[in-house]
């Protein structure tokens, strides 16, 4: 029974101590945060108070040179993309010229095996020009035959 009362007597502490380091801990984030706001507005003020401190020919003498270095970006920006595209075109050209060489090389090779085969048929089959051209000169059958 004693051991119960010691046992949730630590329980209890130890669960106070814990509140107690979490609030802690909650004070000193919440201390951080105010002084990086403090520093913030101080910085953000200072950088105002800067401006206001210019003169106006400052400023703008400032504005040109950002537009025009804004204006010579954009031009190279503008003359590299001119170039991607002509490089773009002439991979195009030599695509389709290859492929188109490589379409005539195909079908020349196929019309030039075509022509063989036509031939080779010809001079096999019995009514072929070439069947008859040696049978006419050897007075052979086809001229019996037409007789």
């Amino acid at each position: 029974m004693r051991d119960r009362l010691e046992d949730g007597r630590k329980h209890r502490e130890e669960t106070l101590k814990r509140n107690d380091d979490l609030k802690k801990e909650t004070e000193t984030r919440e201390r951080r945060i105010e002084v990086l706001e403090t520093k913030h507005k101080k910085k953000h003020h200072n950088h105002h108070s800067e401006n206001e401190s210019k003169s106006k020919e400052e400023l703008e003498a400032e504005r040109k040179k950002a537009a025009e270095e804004e204006e010579k970006r954009l031009k190279e920006e503008k003359k590299q993309i001119e170039e991607d595209k002509d490089k773009v075109i002439q991979q195009q050209a030599r695509l389709n010229y290859s492929n188109f060489d490589s379409f005539h090389q195909n079908k020349t090779a196929k019309s030039a095996v075509k022509v063989e085969a036509a031939s080779k048929v010809k001079a096999a089959s019995p009514g072929g020009n070439a069947t008859k051209k040696a049978e006419k000169a050897e007075g052979g059958e086809y001229e019996k035959f037409l007789q």
